[in-house]
């Protein structure tokens, strides 16, 4: 379908990475995480999205419900069910499911 196909490339496009430790050493702003701004436009673009496509969501959570081994979870996997979750009570549930089945797991 179009949805997992979509899915599938904001998992493979996307590299995020995380904070950059060498920036947050050197930052002025101590205690402050330094987030890089295309990082985190791509959120901002991605939250706003997701806000009402409940189907896109649902989508996403059952791709990465399917992922049993560790390595083929990718960082933006865990952003994607933060999104999610930030979205509403009605999917935060089957966010918090797959958390704790991939922790515990």
């Amino acid at each position: 379908t179009n949805a997992r196909r979509i899915i599938s490339q904001i998992r493979e496009q996307l590299k995020f990475i995380g904070v950059n430790t060498r920036m947050m050493q050197h930052s002025k702003l101590k205690g402050k995480s330094v987030v890089d701004n295309a990082e985190a436009s791509i959120l901002d673009a991605l939250r706003s999205s997701l806000r009402f496509k409940n189907i896109l969501c649902q989508e996403i959570l059952k791709e990465l419900k399917c992922l049993e081994k560790a390595r083929d979870h990718k960082v933006i996997d865990i952003w994607l069910l933060m999104l999610i979750y930030m979205n509403g009570e009605s999917l935060q549930k089957s966010v918090e499911k797959i958390f704790k089945k991939k922790i515990i797991d």
